[in-house]
């Protein structure tokens, strides 16, 4: 879990380089779904290419973070869901933002078709 700096409020300030909302949120929470998800994938990066799972889990650190800073970065997907794609990985994260918080519900694999997907996420 990503907690935000203290003291940084939900206020908006305009990025001009990528005109999104800057606004920073109070905690990411990955819940047991997407934790198992990225476990997952990870392992079976890890047994090719121990340094390959690393850069994995690098690539997904800096998406947290990311989406703590920009929690709309990722645009909506399916229903309620938001969809942030992983740079270099084929993977997308898929989140909810409630309040102050983001609920990271899956990490799936963007190669399986849209209904996979939505059958994975409850839509």
């Amino acid at each position: 879990m990503i907690q935000a700096s203290p003291g940084l409020g939900p206020k908006c300030e305009k990025n001009s380089a990528r005109n999104i909302c800057k606004s920073t949120v109070s905690e990411v929470v990955l819940l047991a779904r997407a934790e198992i998800h990225f476990h997952e994938v990870y392992a079976q990066l890890a047994a090719h290419s121990f340094a390959r799972a690393e850069r994995f889990d690098s690539v997904v650190e800096e998406a947290l973070q990311q989406l703590a800073t920009y929690p709309r970065s990722g645009p909506e997907s399916f229903e309620k869901y938001r969809r942030l794609l992983l740079v270099e990985f084929p993977f997308a994260i898929y989140y909810i933002i409630e309040g102050e918080r983001i609920f990271i519900h899956a990490l799936l694999d963007t190669r399986q078709s849209p209904e996979s997907i939505r059958r994975q996420l409850g839509c």
